[in-house]
């Protein structure tokens, strides 16, 4: 994927410039946010013992929700890293299927923000437009149910891992000197592999999931 390769060649050439300065003191904020998730129709390749079909699968929408830390370094404001944790669940929206799916996303992201509205109140800024991008390590899980198949129930069980790409934009408002709301729009796409053995035939589905999530939040910054 070109943008997942573009995310780890920033996340490198940051990481030299950083590694290059002088990061004794930082800036440490704790966000918590919840939100809505929206996968919608996206394709999907299906392999049944080698045999390849394509197609496409609508999906639910999910709440979403999560936290991250973040570092913002003292020499360079604008810049910083975060380590995110979150949870959705766009589950399978298909007549005839019952399918639950489950993904829990683990990224590193490179930080970038701007401090507008300072003033002796503020002296880093009341208002802050940021902008995120980096890889992340997807855990995702699929349960599948087709029922009245040649009068028997045929179960769909895996769980993948797999790397994706975490894409955000924001804007934080402070309310006092350590705590912020925000709005924020993220982007998150992965392609897990589940595979299953049904009696010597291997199974396998490959679905795309471009998700978009608008979320709100509250930081606690020290």
């Amino acid at each position: 994927m070109k943008m997942l390769k573009v995310s780890f060649l920033v996340m490198s050439i940051l990481g030299l410039l950083i590694f290059t300065q002088n990061t004794a003191t930082a800036e440490i904020s704790l966000n918590f946010y919840i939100g809505g998730a929206f996968t919608g129709e996206e394709d999907a390749d299906a392999k049944i013992d080698g045999f390849s079909i394509k197609g496409e699968i609508d999906y639910e929408d999910s709440i979403t929700f999560g936290g991250r830390v973040a570092y913002w370094f003292e020499s360079m404001p604008w810049l910083g890293l975060a380590l995110d944790l979150s949870y959705f669940a766009p589950d399978l929206d298909e007549r005839d299927v019952d399918g639950d799916l489950s993904v829990v996303p683990i990224s590193l992201l490179v930080m970038f923000r701007g401090q507008l509205m300072k003033s002796s109140a503020f002296p880093n800024g009341q208002l802050h437009p940021y902008f995120g991008i980096g890889p992340g390590l997807f855990f995702s899980s699929i349960d599948i149910d087709i029922v009245d198949v040649d009068d028997f129930d045929v179960d769909f069980d895996d769980d993948s891992t797999d790397v994706g790409l975490d894409l955000r934009a924001g804007l934080a408002w402070f309310f006092n000197i350590e705590w912020d709301v925000f709005v924020e729009y993220r982007y998150t796409s992965v392609e897990p592999d589940f595979d299953e053995d049904y009696f010597g035939v291997e199974v396998e589905i490959e679905p795309e999931l471009g998700t978009h999530h608008f979320l709100v939040g509250l930081s606690y910054h020290f």
